[in-house]
């Protein structure tokens, strides 16, 4: 495909949604128009809205009907809450959806919203994979989305600092499943 403006891409037909940037730069906030043809989200167009202006623009997009998410530019990861599900790709799968009372995996399992007394954010040992969890009534522990960073593996100078920056929608994903579930939050990687 090649390289479309803002415009273009808010024009295509086909599945698309618009993702907020997590974390703002010099003020700026930037907003990318987000494909879902196929099996995951890939970043189309992007373009940048001040801080103050993020709340105006958010209203007259969601006027128009269109899906508003956010993304991590730390990592792959896009996320949106519409009508109080969740759903969460990366740019080869959608990973997690929340419909009604479950949650759903894209490995098949799913769990009750009932089921999940505690959704805690982890990293391993490594630094090359960060998770999110759901501790389970009864105790069992299981994964729910992981995201492997086979780049930490080879970089002498990754560092800790690394590994809370592209962790960060550990965070926010982790907080809105917990909220979804009605369940606790513990973010383990931060401490």
């Amino acid at each position: 495909m090649t390289e479309l403006s803002f415009g273009e891409a808010l024009a295509l037909e086909g599945p698309t949604l618009l993702a907020w940037t997590l974390v703002p730069e010099n003020d700026q906030r930037e907003m990318a128009v987000i494909s879902l043809e196929g099996n995951g989200a890939k970043q189309i167009a992007w373009t940048k809205h001040p801080e103050s202006d993020v709340a105006s623009v958010t209203e007259a997009y969601l006027a128009e009907g269109r899906v508003i998410g956010q993304y991590d530019d730390g990592t792959e990861m896009i996320w949106t809450v519409n009508e109080g599900d969740i759903k969460v790709w990366d740019t080869y799968q959608l990973w997690l959806w929340t419909d009604g009372d479950e949650v759903h995996l894209f490995s098949g399992r799913h769990y009750s919203r009932e089921s999940i007394q505690l959704i805690f954010a982890t990293a391993s040992e490594s630094s090359t994979s960060r998770e999110l969890c759901g501790q389970l009534s009864g105790g069992k522990v299981v994964s729910l989305l992981e995201e492997s960073a086979w780049w930490a593996v080879h970089d002498v100078t990754y560092s800790r600092d690394d590994l809370l920056y592209e962790s960060a929608w550990t965070g926010v994903v982790g907080r809105l499943l917990a909220a979804w579930a009605g369940a606790e939050f513990e973010d383990r990687i931060l401490g």
